[in-house]
């Protein structure tokens, strides 16, 4: 095979590789994500760290994929990994677990990492795949962590860094989805996640 013919080929395996979309891609975010993020949102390439919104970009990043989103939706759903508490997993991790369970990708939209990162999973616009018969109509989100470093227990291990991003997160819905609800996801499921009451949370912080 000649050079030029394995150029070809390659060159129609990338082809096929960006235009073969498992996830819709969110245009707006353009204004905020570089070229290789907009591939991984995209979902055209699995395995690959998910994207991570700039915290200067946050509030307009989701004011943009809020008004450009056709589904109804009135809650939120809060989640943990159910993993130990300190211990440090990426993006791409819960993207392969959720593959894994047989998912299309990552089923969260939005997950707050140990480190106070916020990532984006599916856009607003694709249903989720976090919350049994409570898809439809919610957003879910998602902070690493969430049991003992035993793994024995349930607890809230969300960092500073992540509570604030939490907050930030829920305020920003709040303004741009009126009436919006917020639910841990034990309320709606058997689950003892997200390892704390969301509702008490909620109004320890005015929100």
């Amino acid at each position: 095979m000649s050079i030029l013919q394995k150029l070809q080929i390659f060159a129609a395996w990338i082809k096929q590789l960006f235009s073969t979309s498992k996830i819709e891609v969110y245009q707006p975010t353009k204004k905020y994500l570089g070229e290789d993020d907009l591939a991984s949102y995209n979902g055209c390439r699995e395995n690959l760290p998910l994207v991570e919104v700039p915290l200067e970009f946050l509030d307009d990043c989701i004011r943009d994929m809020i008004r450009t989103m056709t589904r109804p939706v009135s809650r939120s759903i809060g989640h943990s990994t159910g993993t130990p508490e300190g211990r440090y997993h990426t993006d791409r991790d819960v993207d392969l677990w959720h593959r894994q369970a047989g998912k299309n990708g990552i089923g969260y939209h939005f997950l707050l990492g140990l480190d106070g990162k916020l990532y984006l999973g599916r856009p607003l616009n694709t249903v989720g795949a976090h919350a049994r018969n409570h898809n439809a109509g919610t957003i879910g989100w998602a902070y690493v962590g969430g049991m003992t470093r035993d793994m024995r227990s349930p607890k809230n291990t969300m960092t500073s860094e992540q509570i604030a991003l939490a907050e930030r997160l829920i305020r920003t819905l709040n303004k741009y989805i009126p009436h919006i609800e917020h639910q841990g996801h034990d309320e709606v499921g058997n689950t003892a996640c997200p390892s704390f009451s969301m509702q008490d949370w909620l109004n320890e912080r005015g929100l």
